[in-house]
């Protein structure tokens, strides 16, 4: 049932301001280059003092001599980048130029964008459901309906830092296929509960609406989704 005159979910579609254009684009940054990140910085490091405590122990045995060593230790360490050119290289680059190929695309729709949908959410009751990739949060938005959403799957990719919410927006952008958000508008909200994905969904294959909004309250949707996915649990078992 409802938990107050507060939850309430609304879409009004209003032209793109400057700001809210500069919002968008900033919810999603380029991904930084490969080669500055710090697990290729220490492979990098970890590679070059393998190379350098090689070349002193051959130097300090006295089995050769310093202008012998240390061209071939250069030589070592060419060859042991070269080796693995693809891994530690080539795919990583491949990776990152993708990732900025789609970074681009939705700052382009977004720059082409005149107006956005806006949806905007109120709620004092929130249900998680932890699933392999992320988390689902499920809000009673009022009048027996209940509004499902999962950050994991839109952009940036990540719910904020105050999530769950009791007052945020999802945006739409013409032209793009992901929603955009959430972007908390008021204080963070406490889960009254947080369940299992297997519990409500393993066997019950659930597709949530476009829109999110699911036509049922928060109890009478767990409640169902309960029940059907143990029918059809103990129907594929027996």
């Amino acid at each position: 049932m409802s938990n107050g005159s507060s939850s309430m979910h609304k879409t009004v579609e209003q032209p793109l301001t400057e700001d809210e254009r500069k919002r968008l684009v900033d919810s999603m940054p380029l991904a930084p280059s490969p080669f500055r990140t710090r697990q290729f910085k220490l492979r990098l490091i970890s590679t070059s003092v393998g190379v350098l405590v090689g070349v002193a122990i051959l130097i300090a045995v006295k089995k050769v001599s310093a202008v012998v060593a240390i061209p071939a230790g250069l030589i070592v360490f060419a060859i042991w980048w070269l080796f693995d050119l693809k891994s530690r290289v080539l795919n990583p680059l491949r990776r990152y130029r993708e990732a900025n190929e789609h970074v681009w695309n939705f700052r382009n729709a977004v720059n082409a964008a005149k107006t956005v949908r806006v949806h905007r959410v109120q709620s004092d009751t929130v249900v998680q459901v932890g699933h392999d990739e992320g988390t689902i949060c499920l809000f009673d938005i009022g009048e027996n309906r209940t509004y499902w959403i999962d950050p994991y799957f839109m952009v940036p990719g990540r719910p904020p830092e105050d999530w769950p919410n009791r007052d945020f927006e999802v945006v739409e952008v013409p032209g793009w296929e992901e929603e955009v958000g959430p972007f908390s508008r008021g204080k963070k909200l406490r889960p009254r509960a947080t369940l299992e994905f297997r519990d409500l969904f393993e066997h019950y294959d659930f597709e949530p609406p476009p829109d999110g909004i699911i036509p049922q309250s928060l109890d009478d949707f767990l409640r169902d989704a309960q029940a059907r996915n143990r029918r059809t649990s103990g129907a594929s078992t027996a």
